[in-house]
């Protein structure tokens, strides 16, 4: 700020072929224009005025007709103070070509262009700032002086979300400019592969005959979930080598939410990889389960466990495997299994479920003869049926059976005779008597 003064060497100078400027000749890029007076400025004198920073010290160098001179001595500023009108004023400055949105792992710049305390823009040097970046990470950026009033700054932000930039000089702590700033690192527009994964779990289990929709979280290369609407998409997703009887569709590929969509008739596990851009996803190979659909009476089967029963004992007759309408085999109960007779006289039978897929079919009649047995499966009757064949149990007095005429009278030394019918306790007749010799009339 104050009016230096050198000797002139060459008397008769033209003002406008000089140029007078202060500096450090050891920085190439450090000299900076100093400001020719002409109401100081004779035959003999140059007068001029600088700028520099407090605790600074130049040199002068003065460039005519093609030819420099450097001085030997140094102009020094006092770093006490009594240097007035030059000091930056962090309230004054100004925080220049500060975008408030950057994607993750681009380059941040900005620029801190000083200023005094009357808002004059300093053209040199000196000035401490600290810098930093602060939420979802923190970091602490290195200011770069120029020596022309400019300071420049960098961060490298990886993850995305909403940060605060916090400039301040020191060593006073005074925010410069309009700090703290909002700064929002967004993701990348583009799609990694190994950050990529499907959003279900491992196994994911989906029923036989329906789609099973898994969404795709795609994600940069820094892990980042991409929410940008204007991603940019570079991806070809495929399933690699897919399983017989299992389809792999995609929906909504080029879309910051894509879904992958699976269908199978074949119920079991099924794994595969999803490759994005010829590589695979995260924690892939995918494993997905089907599980059978309801159990139908058109794929449902029954058959007989044995081949005759015993009247009036309950006992296993049938047995019942449950599919679904595609084939599958069931492997859970809980499907609505009825038996029923359709011969008469019909009686009354019980189902019991396995809890595997399977049902027993249980039955007991007082009858012998031939019946016929149908089932149904939730609320459908199989075509299948099945003969039952039920036998009288073993001869019992309280169902054997007279034949012929009653016997009121009769002759002596003339015999009698009469018919009887061996039968079990039901009163179904029996075909022999296994054990006559307890038969006493």
């Amino acid at each position: 700020g104050d009016v230096l003064v050198i000797s002139a060497i060459n008397i008769g100078f033209v003002i406008s072929e000089l140029e007078l400027e202060y500096g450090r000749p050891e920085l190439a890029s450090s000299w900076y224009q100093a400001t020719i007076l002409p109401e100081f400025t004779d035959s003999t004198e140059i007068g001029f005025r600088t700028s520099p920073g407090m605790g600074a010290a130049h040199q002068v160098r003065v460039t005519v007709g093609g030819q420099a001179a450097v001085s030997v001595d140094l102009i020094s500023y006092p770093a006490d103070g009594t240097v007035t009108g030059w000091e930056i004023s962090a309230p004054r400055s100004i925080v220049a070509n500060f975008e408030p949105t950057t994607l993750a792992g681009d380059e941040f710049r900005f620029q801190i262009q000083s200023r005094a305390i009357n808002g004059r823009a300093l053209t040199i040097g000196g000035g401490v700032f600290n810098v930093e970046l602060k939420g979802q990470s923190y970091e602490q950026a290195q200011m770069i002086d120029s020596q022309d009033g400019w300071y420049s700054s960098m961060f490298r932000p990886t993850i995305s979300g909403h940060y605060v930039v916090s400039i301040v000089q020191n060593p006073w702590a005074k925010a410069v400019g309009n700090s703290p700033l909002a700064l929002h690192v967004l993701p990348q527009r583009y799609a990694c592969a190994d950050q990529s994964m499907a959003a279900a779990k491992q196994d994911s289990t989906g029923s036989v005959g329906q789609y099973k929709h898994v969404p795709i979280v795609l994600r940069d290369c820094f892990g980042n979930t991409i929410i940008d609407p204007d991603y940019h998409a570079m991806d070809v997703f495929v399933a690699a080598q897919t399983p017989t009887n299992l389809q792999v569709s995609f929906a909504g590929s080029g879309t910051v939410s894509p879904t992958m969509r699976l269908f199978s008739t074949l119920s079991g596990r099924f794994q595969f990889n999803i490759l994005l851009n010829r590589t695979a996803l995260k924690g892939m190979p995918f494993t997905a389960s089907f599980q059978a659909g309801a159990a139908s009476a058109e794929t449902s089967s029954i058959r007989a466990i044995d081949a005759t029963h015993i009247a009036g004992s309950e006992s296993m007759m049938a047995q019942v495997t449950t599919r679904d309408s595609h084939g599958n085999s069931i492997a859970i109960g809980g499907a609505a299994v009825t038996g029923f007779v359709w011969t008469t006289p019909a009686f009354a039978v019980r189902v019991q479920d396995s809890g595997n897929g399977s049902y027993t079919i249980l039955g007991m009649h007082k009858v012998a003869g031939q019946y016929t047995m149908g089932i149904s499966v939730n609320g459908d009757v199989l075509s299948q049926t099945i003969v039952i064949d039920i036998d009288a149990a073993d001869p019992d007095a309280c169902g054997f059976v007279t034949e012929g005429a009653a016997i009121s009278r009769g002759q002596a030394g003339v015999s009698a005779g009469f018919f009887v019918q061996s039968a079990d306790r039901h009163g179904n007749p029996t075909p022999s008597m296994t054990d006559a010799g307890r038969l006493t009339i």
